[in-house]
């Protein structure tokens, strides 16, 4: 029994080292992706003038949208320069209608007092 055995571990240990003799004989496999097929140039020219079809088309977006951006910002100003200048007049009215009002009672004072005055003499 214990021949049996021995014979048993030895045909192990010689299948072991025959198996890692034969896994280290073969050579390593690729595990990176598939290859690429090669494409054909015409499609990569028809790829790329379409890229650069959107490129452009991008670019003119671009500066389309800054133009606008900018006439956008510049009709803001004028407007606002526009109330500031009506501000400015309304506060001008409202001085000049304070001022009247004034002195439209300082006159009114005075010839009050005036007449007061006349009325004492008499």
């Amino acid at each position: 029994n214990a021949v049996a055995l021995r014979e048993q571990i030895e045909q192990r240990q010689r299948k072991a080292i025959h198996d890692k003799q034969a896994t280290r004989s073969e050579a390593a496999g690729y595990w990176g992706p598939e290859d690429k097929n090669s494409n054909d140039p015409d499609t990569s020219r028809a790829h790329c003038a379409d890229l650069i079809k959107q490129m452009e088309v991008d670019q003119y977006r671009k500066h389309h949208d800054k133009g606008q951006r900018l006439r956008q910002e510049k009709q803001m100003i004028d407007n606002c320069i526009a109330e500031m200048s009506q501000d400015r007049a309304k506060e001008r009215e409202k001085q000049r209608a304070h001022k009247e009002v004034l002195t439209t009672t300082w006159e009114s004072q005075r010839k009050i007092k005036q007449a007061l005055s006349t009325l004492d003499k008499v």
